[in-house]
């Protein structure tokens, strides 16, 4: 039942409005998962969570004409 309460509280930090955060502190991810787009690998151990300098831009693939 814990892990699936956690994917729910990772879901739901993941899409709160704005840069509202729950598992981020200091720019990590204290919950990290394969699941959230604000969750970035920094090494073995170290995860970035992105949230709050996310820019959608990110997402675009570099061979998409902007017009």
């Amino acid at each position: 039942m814990s892990k699936t309460l956690d994917k729910l509280t990772i879901r739901l930090c993941e899409d709160m409005p704005f840069d509202f955060t729950i598992h981020e502190k200091d720019g990590f991810c204290k919950k990290p998962n394969d699941y959230c787009n604000y969750c970035k690998k920094n090494d073995k151990d170290n995860y970035f969570c992105h949230k709050k300098t996310y820019n959608s831009n990110q997402k675009l693939n570099h061979n998409t004409p902007l017009i």
